[in-house]
C-alpha cells in the first residue's frame, strides 16, 4: 500500500477518495474510509480524532512535533476494522490519549517517547464491543535528569474482549520514571482477558523507576495476569560489543535499539517496520 502524508496543522475541511478531514477550532476529525498507510504530523496544540471506518485495515504513523506543548489523540476502531498505529512523541509535552475498540475490531498501538526532558502521558482504552482486541507496546528512554510519568487505563466493558499491554523503559544516569498500569474487567464482561508486562532496563545505579501493575477484576469467568521485571545491563554484553570495535556509546545504542525494536512489530508491513527501527536506532544513541 502507498503512504499518504498529512500535515494536520495545515489542513482545514478536506475530502479525498481515501479520507475526510473536518476541522472546528483546534479539533480535527479524520475519517479513514480506504485501507491504506497514513502518516500524520501533529505540529501544534490540538485535539486529533482518527475514525477508522468499518471493515478497513489501515496503518497509521503519528508524529507529535517538538514544538507541541499539549496534544490529545483519539483513535476509534469501528466494527470489523483493524488499525495498526505508531505514535512518536518528539515533544516535551503532555499527551492525552483516549481510544475505543468496537465489535470484532483490533487496535495494535505502539508509543515511543525517546526524547529528553519531563512530560506526562495519560492514555485510556475502552473495549466496547464483543471480540474487541487491544495490543499495546510503549517504550521510554529516560536519561540525565528526565522525569516522566505514565498513566494507563484499560477498560473491558463487554464480554469476550482481550487486551495485552507491554511497557518498556530504558533508564540512564539519574532519570526518574513512574508508571501506573491499570486493567479493569467490569461485572458482566465474562470471557475477557487482560494481560500486562513491564520491563525496565537500568544502565546506572542512581536511576529511579516505579511501575505499578493494577488489576481490577469484577467478574469471575476471566483471565488476567501481570508481570514486572527490572534489571541491569549485562556487562559481558557491553564488553563483547566493545571488543568487536564498537565505542561504549555505540554499544549502548545497539543494545537499546534492540531492546526497543518491539515497537516495530505493531506493523506487518516490512517497510513500516524498517522505518520504525530506523527511528529507534537514531534516538537510542542521542
Amino acid at each position: 500500500m502507498s503512504m499518504e502524508v498529512l500535515k494536520i496543522n495545515s489542513l482545514d475541511t478536506l475530502e479525498s477518495n481515501n479520507y475526510k478531514v473536518l476541522k472546528q477550532g483546534d479539533v480535527y476529525a479524520l475519517f479513514l474510509s480506504v485501507s491504506n498507510n497514513y502518516e500524520f504530523h501533529v505540529s501544534s496544540d490540538m485535539k486529533l480524532s482518527v475514525i477508522v471506518n468499518e471493515g478497513i485495515n489501515t496503518s497509521l504513523m503519528i508524529y507529535v512535533d517538538e514544538n507541541v506543548q499539549q496534544a490529545y489523540i483519539n483513535v476509534v476502531a469501528e466494527r470489523d476494522s483493524s488499525a495498526k498505529v505508531f505514535i512518536l512523541n518528539n515533544a516535551k509535552a503532555t499527551i492525552n490519549e483516549e481510544h475505543s475498540i468496537k465489535e470484532n475490531a483490533t487496535l495494535k498501538i505502539a508509543y515511543g517517547d525517546l526524547e529528553r526532558g519531563e512530560n506526562v502521558h495519560k492514555t485510556s482504552y475502552k473495549l466496547m464491543g464483543e471480540n474487541a482486541n487491544l495490543d499495546v507496546r510503549m517504550a521510554y528512554i529516560n536519561d540525565d535528569e528526565d522525569k516522566k510519568k505514565l498513566d494507563i487505563y484499560v477498560d473491558h466493558v463487554v464480554r469476550n474482549t482481550k487486551s495485552n499491554v507491554e511497557v518498556y523503559g530504558v533508564m540512564k544516569k539519574e532519570a526518574k520514571f513512574v508508571a501506573d498500569v491499570t486493567s479493569h474487567i467490569v461485572k458482566g464482561a465474562s470471557g475477557s482477558e487482560a494481560h500486562q508486562a513491564s520491563r525496565v532496563l537500568n544502565f546506572d545505579s542512581n536511576v529511579h523507576a516505579n511501575v505499578s501493575p493494577i488489576l481490577l477484576i469484577d467478574e469471575n469467568d476471566v483471565q488476567a495476569s501481570h508481570a514486572c521485571s527490572m534489571g541491569t545491563v549485562d556487562e559481558n554484553h557491553l564488553y563483547y560489543l566493545e571488543s568487536r570495535g564498537l565505542t561504549p556509546n555505540d554499544a549502548v545504542s545497539l543494545i537499546v535499539s534492540g531492546y526497543l525494536s518491539v515497537l516495530a512489530t505493531v506493523f506487518d508491513d516490512e517497510e513500516l517496520r524498517e522505518k520504525v527501527n530506523h527511528i529507534i536506532l537514531e534516538k537510542a544513541g542521542a
